[in-house]
């Protein structure tokens, strides 16, 4: 991974975009989205930056001194020469800079970005395939419900009532789950009054006794991260606890979730026999010999005994 994804706080952050084209306006406006103050300095502004009335324009040639009080610069001219004296002039002064379609000057890249605020979701390709990016960001917008952005902010509003209601991790992560799968999320949309009393139903229930043990298990018949299922993804991302053979790639564990314990099996282990019964939602993952059939994962779940 060469960029690190990290989502920046960027209200009232103090922003020079360096350019005064369409590219520069594109920038200042997702900027503008974020809550930045921004500031732009070109000889020249376009239509659409001059009748902004929230971002200063400086009609002016870039000098090194207009860099002071900057957090972050986008350079976005079509003077190869400028935009690497600012990217260089911005390390220098240890301020975050991207000079667009020019990835080795950057610091940081601005990813494709879906917006459902406050659920947010970026592709990037690190700059190698912009358009590439795009177009994922394009498919992946045609699957999102426009829905998603109230439900991810009624969802933000309850946290601190599950938190009190439901002491550990496990447990939230379970109501939420439960919360998910209820009529609560579609009744958001249509009877909002309604919702909220369901809501507090659910959680009304407080702190279920222990989870109970359940067991899954995805039998993979190839090694490729591209031949899981949905359904193999969906288990890995809800697994309490991973257990794995010694046999299955590091690229189909890094699909559990961080926080979920992980167990290796040795390589002489009896399979899903070894694997003793705890609380929670165990996922047990195999690799098995290959041969004729399916190339894709297999899935079964049941209580464990």
């Amino acid at each position: 991974m060469r960029y690190l994804p990290i989502y920046l706080d960027a209200i009232d952050l103090p922003c020079l975009v360096v350019g005064g084209g369409e590219v520069a306006a594109r920038k200042i406006q997702l900027l503008k989205e974020a809550g930045a103050r921004v500031r732009s300095v070109a000889p020249r502004h376009c239509a659409e930056l001059r009748a902004r009335a929230d971002v200063e324009c400086i009609c002016a040639p870039f000098t090194l001194p207009q860099l002071e009080g900057q957090r972050l610069v986008i350079v976005a001219t079509d003077d190869p020469q400028l935009n690497a004296v600012v990217a260089e002039a911005c390390r220098a002064r240890g301020i975050l800079v991207n000079v667009v379609d020019a990835p080795a000057l950057c610091s940081f890249i601005v990813p494709a970005i879906i917006d459902r605020s406050p659920l947010i979701l970026s592709v990037s390709t690190g700059g190698a395939a912009p358009v590439l990016a795009t177009y994922w960001r394009a498919r992946l917008e045609a699957l999102l419900p426009g829905t998603l952005a109230g439900l991810a902010a009624f969802m933000g509003e309850q946290r601190a009532a599950v938190k009190a209601a439901h002491r550990s991790g496990a447990a939230r992560r379970r109501f939420w789950h439960l919360f998910l799968r209820s009529e609560v999320p579609a009744l958001l949309t249509r009877a909002p009054d309604t919702a909220a009393a369901a809501f507090t139903r659910l959680l009304s229930l407080g702190e279920d006794a222990p989870l109970a043990p359940r067991l899954s298990v995805v039998k993979l018949a190839s090694p490729a991260p591209t031949d899981l299922t949905l359904g193999a993804l969906a288990l890995l991302s809800d697994a309490d606890r991973l257990v794995y053979a010694a046999d299955v790639p590091a690229a189909i564990r890094r699909y559990a979730r961080r926080d979920a314990e992980v167990i290796e099996l040795p390589v002489d282990a009896r399979g899903v026999e070894s694997v003793p019964p705890a609380a929670g939602h165990t996922v047990y993952v195999t690799l098995c010999a290959t041969g004729a059939g399916t190339p894709y994962s297999s899935i079964q779940s049941e209580p464990q005994l």
